[in-house]
């Protein structure tokens, strides 16, 4: 059984030794886009977001808002308008992505035991930014009117002071500081490596149908299963390579795998054999480049929105559910959010790897399948 594993392998990487266009594609091509990634989101959280005020109170109040909105960490209030028209035009010229609107009389409602509103606006359509700027705003309203609370009390008119009979206190767990770095480039790097991973063994399955080909690759059916390793070995090593540097530089840059790190690579090596297998059943099914190409992007492509991981998935269509749960992709994504950013016990995660594990001999069966359909049709072509 070694012997058509090593051949297959030695083909391949052959193969790839004569060509410079895959090697460009399959080994250059991946590092690129990880490092673009990591490089976009490199810093973690948003900060200094643009926002324009619009004073109608013109109060000490109102200053002291717009100082404590310009000094929050995710808040860079770049200028002053008269009023909403101008701001807006502000926000569809896309100078800032909020606008903080003081009414008029805002002290006087405050000092008179009113109800006082700060109207804040925000560009949804640009929706971290926006969830960034409700955040600080309402971090710093509530601070503004603690301290005029605390100036009611300072000036001794202590039964003039009116606590909220209700408050609320928030606290993010596991990502305290909203890393976007933690958040997505841990979840969008393994995503980009299951498509180029598909992409890369779709190819070189679609390749070695080639009458001429096939001979060397499979030959007898009892070939198939370590052929079909050989062939995809050299792909998941490699990618499985680049997954672990991309954990470690998270790691050194500050975000450490808090639970187990053997969980977390072994989900993620079991999810790159799996998606490799099912590129090698698609080919086989397919037989043709563009349509194999077709079904393996619907499939790798959709991953990352369907994983439940950034989206709500589980509260969605059946469609989206089912879909969600075909994907090895999502009960890794799952193993990954679990181990490295809650950090919980592994045998809390041991449902997710069950179900990697289920998956994997499954797209094993399915390519031996295909493939034995495949060598049926070579061997009854020939005269």
């Amino acid at each position: 059984m070694a012997k058509p594993f090593h051949r297959a392998l030695h083909r391949e990487l052959d193969f790839h030794w004569h060509s410079p266009w895959n090697i460009l594609c399959t080994v250059v091509m991946p590092v690129f886009l990880l490092v673009a990634i990591a490089l976009l989101f490199n810093g973690g959280t948003i900060r200094q977001v643009p926002l324009i005020v619009v004073d109608r109170d013109h109060s000490n109040l109102s200053r002291m808002l717009e100082q404590r909105l310009g000094a929050a960490p995710g808040i860079a209030v770049v200028g002053n308008r008269l009023n909403l028209d101008e701001a807006m035009s502000d926000i569809r010229a896309r100078r800032a992505f909020a606008v903080a609107y003081v009414p008029s009389n805002l002290e006087r409602d405050v000092q008179a035991r009113r109800q006082a509103t700060v109207i804040f606006y925000l560009s949804e359509p640009f929706l971290a930014a926006a969830s960034t700027l409700e955040r600080e705003a309402a971090d710093v309203t509530a601070s503004v009117g603690a301290t005029a609370m605390m100036d009611e009390v300072a000036r001794g008119d202590i039964r003039r002071v009116k606590a909220p009979p209700v408050s609320v206190q928030v606290t993010n767990l596991f990502n305290p500081g909203l890393s976007y770095e933690l958040m997505l480039v841990s979840l969008i790097h393994p995503a980009i490596l299951i498509v180029c991973l598909t992409m890369a063994v779709m190819w070189a399955a679609v390749r070695a149908f080639d009458p001429h080909e096939f001979g060397g690759w499979i030959r007898t059916p009892r070939e198939i299963i370590p052929a079909i390793f050989g062939k995809v070995t050299p792909y998941v090593l490699l990618y499985f390579l680049y997954g672990v540097v991309a954990i470690v530089w998270l790691a050194w840059h500050g975000y450490p795998v808090r639970g187990s790190f053997l969980a977390v690579i072994a989900g993620y090596g079991i999810m790159l054999i799996t998606y490799a297998l099912f590129a090698v059943f698609v080919a086989s099914c397919t037989r043709d480049a563009p349509m194999a190409f077709g079904f393996c992007a619907v499939y790798a492509l959709s991953a990352l929105a369907f994983s439940g991981a950034i989206f709500p998935v589980r509260s969605g269509l059946l469609f989206a559910r089912t879909w969600s749960d075909i994907q090895p992709y999502s009960w890794d994504a799952e193993l990954l959010i679990q181990q490295w950013q809650m950090g919980i016990s592994v045998t809390d995660s041991v449902r997710s790897l069950a179900i990697l594990l289920v998956m994997a001999p499954i797209s094993c069966g399915a390519a031996w399948l295909g493939l034995r359909l495949v060598l049926h049709d070579t061997e009854a072509s020939r005269p």
